[in-house]
This record gives structure tokens, sequence and C-alpha cells, in this order.
């Protein structure tokens, strides 16, 4: 994605206040040159960015060290308010809590206004603003021995390790570390350093992110017509097929009645195939009968020949016929001695040469 001189890889909003289109809030981003920008707006004036982070300011959470069983994320998120509830003095099902990993068999755990933070991820979420994390802002700065002091709008917080202290006087938190050694941290540099490792993401349970594939409308629309217009070619080319072999059918089933008919005059047609086969029986055809020729023994060797250019085979007066073209009679006859079988050639119209296959060859 490219970044325009108003547009961050990633833009850090300071929640305070109500969640409201109208609280400006702070923010801080960094430009593509990698020089960090800070500001402050309400939603609608914040800069765009390819990704949101919601940052608590100290005065909204609180942080707790539990010793927890080892469970899944799920369970020990059920676990949690029964944890708290001797050590928070609200009640815990109104508070929204988000555990991190397990540390020296402790778990970190931050609490917060859950109505609170549900309208900021409400909010935003009807937004091109939706966040991908929160995090506590105390979570950006790295656990030390030393104590980390940060003078913000309206006090100054403390952070040593895992503990967080906010004052809203600056004489009072500095009389509160006496000669003890600090680290001053300034506001706009501390916005834009990453989250430590262990950074607890708040949005977690009813507040995780939800996955959206973005959906190119356009290309979806053509990919369906293309779709539609493949089906349809499969559908019609299929119907033509299934006509072309019905007509097929049903032009061998005339031809064979038609062969029946004139094998057998006078007798009625019901099933050609099962009559041709109960006839040739009764009048010795398929037990090499010499006035018909021993029909099936030359069916079988056909058979047994391989493809032949046959335009037509026809049974008539007790001899078999099958027409060729006149350019492969040649062809057609060896295949025909090879097998064992004599045909005679008569030529016909149309470049079509009938050959009346008869017994064996000599």
């Amino acid at each position: 994605m490219s970044l325009s001189p108003t547009s961050f890889a990633t833009l850090r909003v300071v929640i305070d206040g109500p969640p409201s289109p109208d609280t400006p809030v702070r923010w801080c981003g960094i430009e593509p040159s990698g020089q960090l920008q800070h500001g402050s707006g309400t939603v609608a004036q914040w800069p765009h960015a390819a990704a949101i982070e919601l940052l608590v300011p100290a005065t909204r959470y609180s942080q707790y060290l539990l010793a927890l069983p080892a469970q899944s994320m799920q369970k020990l998120r059920a676990l949690l308010p029964h944890a708290l509830e001797e050590r928070v003095l609200s009640d815990t099902s109104a508070l929204h809590l988000a555990a991190g990993p397990a540390a020296n068999a402790e778990t970190r755990v931050v609490a917060t206004d859950r109505n609170w933070l549900r309208g900021w991820a409400g909010l935003l979420a009807n937004t091109q603003h939706r966040p991908r994390a929160a995090y506590a802002i105390s979570d950006l700065v790295e656990p030390a021995d030393e104590t980390s002091r940060a003078v913000m709008d309206g006090g100054v917080m403390l952070v040593q390790h895992d503990e967080v202290a906010w004052f809203d006087d600056a004489q009072v938190a500095t009389a509160w570390m006496a000669d003890r050694p600090v680290q001053d941290l300034a506001w706009p540099d501390l916005c834009g350093d990453p989250a430590r490792v262990d950074a607890i993401n708040l949005l977690q349970g009813e507040l995780s992110p939800k996955v959206r594939v973005p959906v190119d409308v356009l290309r979806l629309r053509r990919a369906g017509i293309l779709l539609a217009a493949v089906v349809l070619v499969a559908l019609v080319s299929a119907l033509i097929s299934w006509w072309s072999l019905r007509s097929d059918v049903a032009s061998l089933q005339r031809e064979l009645r038609q062969t029946f008919a004139a094998a057998f005059p006078g007798v009625p047609i019901v099933d050609p195939v099962l009559q041709l086969q109960s006839q040739l029986h009764s009048s010795g055809a398929d037990r090499g009968n010499n006035s018909t020729g021993d029909l099936t023994a030359m069916l079988q060797k056909l058979d047994g020949i391989g493809p032949l250019s046959l335009k037509r085979l026809r049974y008539d007066a007790g001899q078999l016929q099958i027409d060729v073209a006149t350019a492969d009679v040649a062809a057609v006859q060896q295949k025909l001695t090879s097998a064992g079988l004599k045909a005679d050639a008569q030529a016909g119209a149309g470049g079509v040469t009938t050959l009346r296959l008869g017994g064996a060859a000599q």
C-alpha cells in the first residue's frame, strides 16, 4: 500500500473520555520516511492508516498478577472474574478482563471498564478506523529494574516491571521517587516505541477483531458471469451430444427393424434383437445352416477384425451385406480374407461398394 504524507502504516490513538465521534484524542504515527508525527482530533479528523492501535491511558485500567492453573485462553478467561473478586473494589461483571501469557507461574491481567472500552470499539467498528489491537499505555515501556517516568497531559506515569502508578501532580510523583534513579520518557517518543514482547491485546473475548475478507464486487461479478457461461456451454454441449446419441440410437433401431423385416418377412416385430436370435436358432443359422450362412460366426469374426470403415451393415435373404466406401474396398477385403471370410464386391452409386459375405475364404 502506498502511503501519502498524511497516511501511516500504523496509527496509535490514546482513547480517553467518553466514546463519542466528538471526543478529541491524541494520536501518533510514523511516516514512510521514519519521522514520528503526532497530533489530536476527533475520529473524523484522524489521519488515514493501514492499521489502527488503541492506547488506554493509565487512569483507565488496573493491572494484576495472578497465580492461575495452566489452562486454554478460553477457560482462563472464565476463571478471571472469580480470581479477582477479592482484589477489586467494583463488580467484576462491569470489567473487561484481558490476560497475557503466563510467566514465572503468574499471569498478568489488565482490567478496564467494560462499557467504556466496548463503546470505543463499537464506535470505531462503524468507521474506516477499525482497530486491530488495544494496549495499556504502560505496555509500550520495556520492563526494567529502573523506574521509567513519562510526563503526560494531566499527570505522570511511573512504570517498573509490571507495576504502574499514576500521579495527577508531578511534584507528588517527584517526591515519591525521592533519590531513586529514574529514566524519563517523552510522550511523542513513547507513543512511537514498539510494544513489549508480552504486551496484552485488550481486544479479547467479545471484543476480538472480526476477520474481514475484502470482496471485490466487480471482480466477483465477472467471475460469476464467466462461470455461468462455462456451465451454459457445457450444458449445451451435453444436450447436443445427448440429442446426437438419441438420433443414432433411433437410426440403429430403425435399421435393425428393417433388416429383420427383410430377413423374415411377415413376422410381426416386437423386439427385433430377441426375435432375430430366436429365428436364427430355430432356422439353424446359429448352427451353420448352409442356406443362411453362419451369421453368428461371421459377426464374431467381424468383431475380432477390429475397426472397419463401414457405412451400413444389413442381413438380407440369408446373406450378410456391408457397405463401404469404394476407396476402402481393397483394405476391407484384405482384413476379411485374413479373418477367413469371403467377400464378393458389387459397386454401387455414390462411391459406395457392397460386400456380400459368404463362407470361408478359399
